[in-house]
């Protein structure tokens, strides 16, 4: 006679499920059932005891235990309006939050209550909150690149190298997309500090890398590409170490850190000495 309940484990003891004629139930207790002393070691010489159990249980069952083992895939972006303003409304609380207790102290608890929202209804948009900090990062390298390449693309066909000022006002706006955002500079520091988030960074600043490099190369059409490609790259760097100082540093003014980093990177991409890279105006 087939008992009601049977126990399937993982195959290292750790994890253990209730199985039914009705499949696979919530998790249970390992030791459930067993004297105090019984190890989890010794609990995975109990996995025979499933033997008795129809084909599709088990199968049910080693799905749901593997499954957990899984990373959870990121939730999607929602489509309906009122998610989109829900999710944006989140992010906004998290980057105040943010601001205010760093990296470490923020919590999903914390972004709840600030946002007058149960867990369960964060837990549509996120998983978690590297989740949330993923997608603060997302946003902001968004919405700096475009900023960013609407500049490039209302000034490409006057310009015959990049200048000063020109590289002054790229700085300039994405310095007040950041200023824009709440707890920005949280999110800069977290882009660099976490190790999960380090590939949206660097991501987004190939990508602006490679759009750069694909607007200057008319100019300079005796410097080999991946030189090119290589300064773009190393200015890029620097500008997104700029966004964080004109925060942080305050025995410099912002205009004249602007202005000295313009200066910088604009070197950083014209070597001066360099006979062979003279600069030519883009062709319409």
């Amino acid at each position: 006679m087939l008992r009601p309940h049977r126990r399937l484990y993982s195959p290292d003891g750790s994890e253990c499920y209730r199985l039914s004629r009705t499949g696979v139930q919530s998790p249970c207790n390992p030791h459930e059932g067993f004297p105090p002393s019984t190890s989890t070691s010794s609990c995975r010489g109990l996995i025979p005891y499933t033997q008795h159990l129809t084909g599709q249980m088990v199968r049910m069952a080693t799905r749901k235990v593997r499954s957990r083992s899984r990373r959870a895939p990121l939730r999607a972006a929602p489509q309906q309006a009122r998610s989109l303003q829900t999710r944006e409304r989140l992010l906004d609380v998290a980057g105040e939050l943010l601001g205010e207790v760093g990296i470490e102290s923020i919590t999903t608890n914390l972004i709840c209550a600030r946002a007058g929202m149960t867990p369960p209804a964060l837990y549509r948009y996120f998983k978690d909150k590297y989740a949330i900090l993923e997608a603060l990062g997302r946003r902001l390298m968004e919405r700096q690149n475009a900023a960013l390449f609407e500049w490039l693309e209302s000034n490409l066909d006057n310009m015959s190298a990049p200048s000063g000022d020109q590289v002054e006002k790229i700085l300039q706006a994405t310095a007040d997309v950041t200023a824009s955002e709440p707890g920005a500079v949280w999110t800069l520091r977290a882009l660099r500090a976490v190790p999960q988030l380090a590939h949206i960074r660097i991501e987004s600043h190939r990508l602006v890398t490679d759009r750069l490099t694909e607007a200057f190369a008319p100019m300079f059409p005796q410097l080999p590409r991946p030189v090119l490609w290589r300064r773009v790259r190393i200015s890029i760097e620097l500008g997104f170490a700029i966004d964080e100082m004109l925060t942080e540093e305050d025995r410099i003014k912002r205009n004249d850190l602007l202005r000295e980093a313009a200066r910088v990177m604009r070197w950083s991409l014209i070597d001066p000495e360099d006979s062979k890279a003279t600069p030519k105006r883009r062709s319409r």
